[in-house]
């Protein structure tokens, strides 16, 4: 009989059926690779949100803008920000993106739905606790070496 940890990854459902589109498993990675695009993700963003920005680090060029300007960037963020998180979520779940966006029996509300059942078929909650765990432990690891050198 499995117990504690071992049981928590046997309950966890392969994959789930929403809205006619299968959500699985994802491989190590294709986590990776989600990874790496979060990390190139904000600065990507920020040239399409702030396209005028010649260079200039993003506090400063905020700080110059009016209040057109300001309203400008809003928008563009209200433009850009949705369609990348859209972009993101068929990098990492495989669900092509055209369908995200085209087919009308998911909407918004299928497209949280797909994300929950991305969300609980690859326990990403478990994974997040984890790995705070894992981190505190190390971070204490680090703190009681460093006290015996």
């Amino acid at each position: 009989m499995a117990t504690g940890k071992n049981s928590v990854i046997k309950s966890l459902p392969r994959e789930k059926l929403v809205r006619g589109y299968r959500v699985e498993r994802m491989p190590i990675g294709r986590y990776l690779q989600a990874l790496r695009l979060l990390q190139e993700a904000p600065e990507e963003w920020l040239r399409e949100i702030l396209p005028e920005r010649d260079g200039m680090p993003v506090l400063s060029a905020l700080k110059e803008m009016d209040v057109s300007q300001l309203q400008k960037v809003f928008l563009n963020a209200a433009a850009v920000l949705p369609e990348k998180a859209v972009s993101l979520f068929a990098e990492v779940s495989g669900i092509e993106e055209e369908k995200l966006l085209s087919d009308p029996d998911i909407g918004l509300d299928g497209l949280l739905e797909l994300m929950k059942a991305f969300w609980e078929v690859n326990g990403l909650e478990n994974f997040l606790r984890g790995a705070a765990e894992v981190g505190r432990k190390i971070r204490q690891w680090t703190r009681t070496a460093g006290s015996k050198g």
